[in-house]
């Protein structure tokens, strides 16, 4: 194949990424990459940092200086990772985990030398060992604990690389080792496990101030187009192939202006052999020599207090402009009037006999009412009720924009979910409004086909940013009741009724749902996404277990004398509420109508109902776990069906 030939391969394989970098450097990128020419060391040095979140910065030590999208050059990486691997392979690599942590920017280890005896930096377990160690070889404190550390915590080790000369002798070493034996007593392999714990948490926590995110695209040879995701998981109906990427030097060392003079971004070269991922940059400003790169670290249409808020992502700023922008809005009064549920007029408007009925629901859903007696399928014009999918319109980001437009912003029974594309500067403004020694826990939810993360970690949260559908967060209850030692949240099934004239009624189905989490409530593993994960759970006969009356014997344990009763009552009324401000803005009809929707709920260890999330029920879930017969939601219209459910 001819280097033209081969170029055209690179085009078409590679068009989706490519459209995010200059044409006129297409052919230079394959030139580069098919040589594997790394050549940015040629060009630039790196110089101490100006800024507090960098160790380097990266200047051009080129004569002449570059013109804007004159050259183009391929930066390597260090690492690439999956957040769900990233600690194994930290634990299985230690010389990786010392890379990375020279990369990042520690800056306890560059301030001078602390006086004898003020080294936090030293696990208190190893001061005995790393006093043994200064006796023996007359150094300090931190080259001491540095050697230990160098020899994989063997002291006999780290003695001979202070002391020892390279060829030092079998005699010598034999020498050393009976002149500190019975000296120290050995830390036990649980104890290195824990400090090496330790530094791997510590280079989790900033991870993500210095990986990058991708959302890459390529056509393979068979004409379909891969992707990647910036967690490493793939989103429904995408194929994942590639991790996420940790710069190397040259990479890391470009720091953030809001004017850049470089771009750079992720690239995955695709060979009918291999996929390699590289990051590519390229000036798209004349830099003259000793210019110092930058880039924008915020993605494109990020803008005003949220802009600020993604930088959270990298150092902390903007602290109380965003505290402050949070504080006013959960404390401004509603601006709606929340909706009446008339059920007066919705019970007069209650029909006995044969119901016309259009269902515009899922085919499984309108064949199992087709089987109900006194019930005729029409069309909508004909229909004296229409069955609904969803007339409210709702999404969880909408559910707390019209909760904060009828009740105001501090409501203490919701628990808002906040838009990563839209509303970063309130989640950012939550972290520094609490501003409290236990982190904040979030749930990150990018796909609904696919379980949510968990996690503290701000930096992760705001970097999903990066991502076209970046998804919600909601924070996590601090203090939930538990059932079994386990979090649970309580799915209620909701049927809401409009009468025709402005009315609405609300109905309650008296069987819920318990989702159980899969691992018992840890709070020094809440990270652990399976203590929080709650799904429903069934028994051997496949029955949903624990079955209602269950659950409330149970309950009653972990509820401290508050009662049943009394949080159910509670309960209903929050799901009443709810509806009420959901309501304020359904587009008014003249038809009559009903909808189900799905009311989660979870529980403070006071007992007190937070509503957590309101969605449509298309596929009857909730009532068809406990009964095959729909009746008891028709019946609800023709007055003749079971008393499974109640009016609100």
């Amino acid at each position: 194949m001819t280097t033209e030939e081969q170029f055209k391969a690179f085009e078409k394989n590679n068009r989706p990424q490519l459209a995010a970098v200059p044409k006129a450097l297409w052919h230079q990128l394959h030139e580069k990459l098919r040589n594997e020419i790394f050549d940015a060391g040629s060009y630039f040095a790196l110089t101490e940092s100006p800024e507090p979140y960098r160790r380097y910065a990266l200047q051009l030590q080129h004569e002449g200086g570059l013109r804007a999208q004159s050259s183009i050059f391929v930066v390597d990486h260090a690492w690439s990772f999956t957040p769900e691997q990233a600690k194994q392979s930290l634990r299985e690599h230690p010389q990786l985990l010392k890379r990375l942590e020279e990369l990042m920017v520690k800056p306890e280890t560059e301030e001078p030398a602390p006086q004898e005896g003020a080294f936090e930096e030293i696990p208190e377990e190893w001061n005995d060992t790393v006093d043994i160690i200064v006796d023996q070889t007359g150094s300090s404190r931190g080259a001491a604990w540095n050697a230990l550390e160098d020899a994989d915590f063997q002291v006999v080790d780290a003695i001979s690389r202070l002391t020892l000369e390279d060829d030092g002798t079998s005699d010598q070493m034999k020498s050393l080792q009976e002149a500190i034996a019975g000296q120290i007593t050995k830390p036990t392999k649980e104890t290195k496990q824990t400090t090496l714990g330790s530094r791997i948490d510590a280079v989790m926590n900033d991870l993500w101030s210095y990986s990058q995110t991708y959302e890459a695209a390529w056509q393979a040879p068979d004409g379909q187009v891969k992707n990647t995701t910036v967690s490493g998981k793939p989103r429904a109906g995408l194929e994942q192939n590639q991790s996420n990427p940790f710069m190397q030097e040259v990479g890391l060392s470009i720091l953030h202006d809001d004017e850049p003079n470089v771009a750079i971004l992720p690239f995955i070269y695709v060979t009918p052999e291999s996929t390699t991922p590289v990051s590519v940059m390229w000036p798209i400003k004349h830099l003259a020599q000793g210019d110092l790169l930058k880039r924008d670290y915020v993605p494109a249409g990020v803008q005003g207090l949220d802009r600020m808020a993604y930088l959270n992502a990298f150092w902390k700023t903007g602290g109380e402009a965003l505290k402050e922008f949070y504080e006013r809005t959960v404390s401004a009064p509603p601006t709606v009037t929340p909706m009446a549920l008339n059920s007066a007029n919705v019970a007069s408007s209650e029909m006995a006999g044969s119901l016309k009925l259009a269902c515009n629901l899922l085919p499984s859903i309108v064949t199992q009412v087709k089987e109900l007696a006194n019930v005729e399928l029409v069309g909508d014009a004909e229909a004296s009720v229409v069955w609904e999918r969803d007339p409210l319109k709702l999404t969880a980001v909408e559910v707390t924009k019209r909760i904060r437009e009828s009740f105001g912003g501090a409501v203490h029974w919701f628990l808002p979910t906040f838009s990563i594309t839209s509303e970063l500067a309130l989640i950012c403004g939550v972290e520094y409004h609490h501003q409290i020694n236990t982190p904040l826990h979030w749930t990150i939810s990018t796909d609904p086909e696919a379980p949510p993360v968990v996690s503290a970690n701000l930096s992760f949260l705001l970097r999903h940013r990066d991502l076209s559908m970046p998804g919600v967060a909601q924070r996590c209850i601090e203090k939930p009741v538990l059932y079994g030692n386990r979090k649970f949240a309580l799915d209620y099934t909701v049927l809401v009724k409009s009468d025709g004239s402005g009315g609405y009624g609300l109905y309650l189905y008296k069987n819920f749902i318990t989702r159980l989490a899969r691992d018992e409530y840890d709070s020094k593993k809440l990270e652990n996404a399976e203590v929080h994960y709650m799904i429903p759970r069934f028994d051997s006969s496949s029955k949903l277990s624990p079955d209602v009356a269950t659950f409330v014997k149970n309950i009653e344990k972990s509820l401290s004398g508050v009662g049943w009763d009394k949080v159910y009552e509670e309960t209903k009324r929050r799901i009443k509420d709810t509806f009420s401000g959901l309501l304020t803005t359904v587009e008014w009809s003249s038809k009559v109508w009903i909808a189900v929707y799905e009311v989660s709920v979870e529980y403070t260890a006071e007992g007190k109902a937070v509503i957590m999330d309101v969605q449509p029920d298309e596929h009857l879930v909730g009532v068809r776990a406990w009964d095959t017969d729909l009746s008891v939601i028709v019946g609800v219209l023709t007055g003749s069906g079971k008393s499974e459910c109640e009016r609100l």
